[in-house]
C-alpha cells in the first residue's frame, strides 16, 4: 500500500511588502512599522510584514541616520494604506527628504495683529490635527510637516493649501471684526 503526502498551508492573513525609497534610491538602514509589528529594510530597501488582518493601517517608515559618534537621528514619514484580508499587498514607500512649514500672521484689521487667536491645521483626511495660538505679533507657524494637502483655519476663516516637499508657505488671515 502506497502513501501520499499532502501539504496544507493555512493562511496567516495578509502580507504587506514593497521597498522604501528616497530620491529613487533604496533606503538600506530603514524601518517599516505598523501597530504591534515592524521590520528593518534589506539592502535593496525591501520590507515584508506578514500575518496582518484586513483593514486600514497607518504605516510609519523611515531611515536611521548615523554619524561617526553613533546614532544621530531618524527621518520618517507616514502613509495610510488599506489591506485586504488575504494575499500580498505591495506598497512602495517614498521617504520625503525635506520638511515643510506653514507660517503666517492673523490680523484684526490691516497692519493690526490679532494676539492669542487659535489657528488649526488638519490634513486632507481630517486627521493629524494641530493647533497653536498667535504670538504678540499675530504670527503663527506649523513646522516639520509632510508634503500634502492641508486645511488651515483661524476664527472660522478656512483655507486649503497644498505643500510640496521642502516648501514653506505663508498664509495670512484678516479677521472679520464687523459687529464687534
Amino acid at each position: 500500500v502506497g502513501t501520499s503526502q499532502i501539504q496544507i498551508m493555512l493562511s496567516q492573513g495578509a502580507t504587506l511588502e514593497g521597498r522604501v525609497l528616497k530620491g529613487g534610491e533604496p533606503v538600506t538602514m530603514g524601518f517599516v512599522a505598523i501597530p504591534n509589528k515592524w521590520c528593518i529594510t534589506g539592502e535593496d530597501g525591501s520590507y515584508r510584514i506578514s500575518g496582518l488582518s484586513g483593514g486600514n493601517y497607518r504605516i510609519q517608515f523611515g531611515e536611521v541616520i548615523f554619524n561617526e559618534d553613533g546614532f544621530q537621528s531618524i527621518r520618517g514619514s507616514v502613509r495610510n494604506v488599506e489591506i485586504g484580508e488575504y494575499g500580498v499587498m505591495r506598497h512602495d514607500l517614498i521617504l520625503q527628504t525635506g520638511e515643510c512649514m506653514i507660517e503666517g500672521t492673523v490680523y484684526l484689521k490691516p497692519e493690526i495683529p490679532a494676539i492669542g487667536v487659535g489657528v488649526s491645521l488638519g490634513n486632507e483626511e481630517g486627521r493629524e490635527g494641530m493647533e497653536t495660538n498667535t504670538n504678540t505679533s499675530g504670527r503663527y507657524w506649523f513646522e516639520r510637516l509632510l508634503s500634502g494637502t492641508y486645511e488651515i483655519s483661524a476664527n472660522n476663516k478656512k483655507q486649503s493649501i497644498t505643500l510640496r516637499e521642502s516648501e514653506t508657505v505663508t498664509v495670512d488671515f484678516q479677521l472679520d471684526t464687523q459687529g464687534r
